[in-house]
């Protein structure tokens, strides 16, 4: 069993449970009005209690690398990164057209997260750059 997460919107997130074969154990869009930090881990705590999962049945992380909203994005791809790191396993960067919503996620995209090292960090991708203002005048 995989876990996705995408948190590339500020108004939602969507956590699944995947099948080795890419389809979905359960799916679900969580609105979060720019609260993806305090309503991730909660809801994933629940969805794996839920399906009776432990860590140790998670084979890999998905996670949405961009494009997305920078903060939202960074969330996510933090997440990811440390659930990785703790339960040691791999965590595989995808774009957000890399699944779908009815069906699942792309059957190669698994084969490639069967492949990828463990500790090897997600960074995220942005759609462009960062609006950054003018410093102020002194």
């Amino acid at each position: 069993m995989y876990i996705l997460l995408d948190t590339s919107s500020p108004e939602y997130f969507t956590l699944a449970l995947v099948k080795p074969d890419g389809t979905w154990r359960a799916h679900q869009k969580v609105v979060s009005h720019f609260a993806q930090s305090e309503k991730l881990l909660p809801h994933l705590d629940k969805l794996m209690k839920k399906f009776r999962l432990t860590t140790e049945q998670v084979s890999g992380i998905f996670v949405v690398a961009g494009p997305g909203g920078f903060t939202s994005l960074r969330i996510g791809v933090m997440t990811a990164n440390t659930l990785g790191f703790a339960w040691k396993k791999p965590v595989f960067p995808i774009r957000a057209d890399g699944y779908d919503a009815r069906s699942g996620v792309r059957p190669s995209l698994v084969s490639k997260l069967n492949k990828a090292r463990l500790n090897s960090q997600v960074r995220p991708q942005y759609g462009r750059p960062p609006h950054i203002t003018k410093p102020k005048r002194r």
